[in-house]
């Protein structure tokens, strides 16, 4: 009797084993059907919004390169010549403003796409180009608390006259972009964009056209 017992619960576990692989089987099944159903059904539609989304991806890329294209061919930029004729290339979409009258700014150039805001509008500008009565040293130490809370990366570049300084990142609550400032005989030059959006055009366009005389 306790060997057909045994026997038993010998086939026992092959048996359940079989049904937990019966009913695995019938789930996985249910599932494949109800997504084979879902695709029948909606296929057209599934296609459609593939379609409508690679056009779109397509859209912004052709956008982004007319952009590119309308920028070309630049134009040039040349400052006082009493104070280092400072020039850049920049694109020929961007205005630019021309302002004097600062107090310890000696010259201003103020540049954007199409229209230059105005001056007391307080939007960032696609670029700027200043020239002050100040020190090098007493300009970069405005940016010394900034640096050192890491907001702004602070990295020393080289140019024709002597070396400058590089700073990225964010120079207030409204304003983030990059900036390279250098000394120019007793003055000090900031060339720079308030918006990440033209960082690009600023590194690709502006600064390998920088210019001035020492």
């Amino acid at each position: 009797m306790n060997k057909q017992a045994g026997i038993l619960n010998v086939l026992l576990i092959p048996v359940i084993a079989l049904s937990i692989l019966v009913a695995g089987l019938g789930g996985f099944g249910a599932w494949a059907y109800t997504q084979y159903q879902d695709y029948k059904n909606n296929v057209d539609q599934k296609i459609s919004v593939a379609v409508d989304d690679a056009k779109l991806e397509q859209q912004k890329t052709l956008e982004v390169e007319f952009a590119d294209r309308e920028k070309s061919p630049t134009r040039k930029f040349s400052g006082p010549e009493e104070l280092g004729t400072v020039g850049v290339t920049y694109p020929k979409t961007w205005s630019v403003y021309i302002n004097k009258d600062g107090k310890d700014r000696t010259f201003e150039a103020y540049f954007n796409p199409n229209v230059v805001q105005p001056v007391t509008s307080g939007s960032p500008d696609a670029l700027r180009i200043t020239i002050q009565q100040r020190s090098y040293a007493d300009i970069l130490k405005t940016y010394d608390t900034l640096i050192k809370k890491g907001e702004i990366k602070a990295t020393p570049v080289k140019l024709q006259s002597g070396e400058g300084m590089r700073l990225d990142g964010k120079f207030d609550k409204t304003t983030e972009g990059a900036m390279v400032m250098f000394s120019l005989r007793d003055k000090t030059v900031q060339v720079y964009t308030e918006s990440k959006e033209y960082v690009n055009d600023f590194d690709k366009i502006i600064l390998p056209t920088l210019t001035f005389i020492p």
